[in-house]
């Protein structure tokens, strides 16, 4: 059972969204929040640079809203944290081990086993929505399936609408 039901449509495609909230399932009355994400392909993961912006106005509520940029917040705050928390701790006792040549890809392999804890979550307990750009199409990813099914209805005049 995938733990977000994604929707891929081409990036060209204006998406329609229900006009309920996202998270919650109730009226926005006219609420959005914007979702904005940057390109990824094969030179943006080589070169570590990022691609074109896109950006999605998503219906939430004001009270999911806030929740929904508290979680964003939150989630950034953590890595930093546990960035800082290895790089203070955890290196100074580990740097004299590792090469030399090598010592920042051991850092930054510290970093992300001590992280793994976040990425875990994340992936279990999804946000309620978030987006994946390419080159040509867009994952629109939902935590909730009758969500993401409402979405990919709406959007059947798109060139493709893949479900996930």
């Amino acid at each position: 059972m995938p733990l977000s039901i994604d929707v891929n449509l081409p990036r060209n495609h204006d998406a329609q969204f229900p006009t309920r909230c996202v998270q919650c399932d109730l009226s926005t009355n006219g609420n959005t929040i914007q979702v904005r994400t940057h390109t990824i392909g094969l030179l943006t993961s080589i070169l570590m640079v990022f691609g074109k912006v896109f950006t999605v106005h998503v219906p939430c509520c004001q009270r999911c809203t806030a929740q929904i940029r508290k979680r964003k917040i939150y989630s950034i705050l953590a890595s930093i944290a546990v960035a800082g928390l290895i790089m203070t701790f955890v290196w100074p006792q580990v740097a004299n081990f590792a090469p030399e040549p090598l010592g920042k890809w051991v850092a930054a392999g510290l970093i992300l086993v001590a992280a793994l804890p976040v990425f875990i979550l994340s992936i279990f307990r999804p946000p309620a929505f978030d987006i994946t750009a390419y080159g040509d199409s867009v994952d629109y990813e939902f935590r909730r399936a009758e969500y993401a099914n409402s979405f990919a209805q709406l959007n059947d005049d798109a060139e493709w609408v893949k479900l996930e």
